[in-house]
């Protein structure tokens, strides 16, 4: 599952709806300045399964969840522009589990 395509409807595209939960997720900021390291909670896998971690589409380091089935994603944004990060894994039942977030990379001037 390397390379999943993330951002807007192309996560739930890749696969067929009933196989697949797709949620957003919570991000540390929504709005961050270039070069900032922006944290994803993910949540709701199986535990101690593969959650393979996406930014933009381009895959990263998988994680491991922990005994609650939680991954805490964090990567450095250094473009301006919108970037979708994604974790996906298996929940408890099987069904793919994908939870995404949106984050603005802005001038320091607009950053919140």
């Amino acid at each position: 599952m390397a390379g999943v395509g993330v951002g807007g409807r192309g996560v739930a595209d890749a696969y067929p709806r009933q196989g697949v939960r797709v949620v957003a997720g919570e991000t540390s900021s929504p709005k961050v300045e270039p070069g900032a390291t922006v944290q994803m909670r993910a949540e709701g896998f199986a535990p101690a399964t593969v959650v393979r971690v996406s930014v933009d589409g381009k895959a990263i380091s998988p994680l491991t969840s922990d005994a609650d089935g939680a991954s805490l994603v964090s990567v450095r944004l250094t473009h301006k522009g919108e970037h979708v990060i994604a974790a996906s894994g298996l929940e408890r039942g099987g069904r793919l589990r994908v939870v995404s977030a949106s984050v603005q990379v802005v001038d320091a001037a607009f950053a919140v």
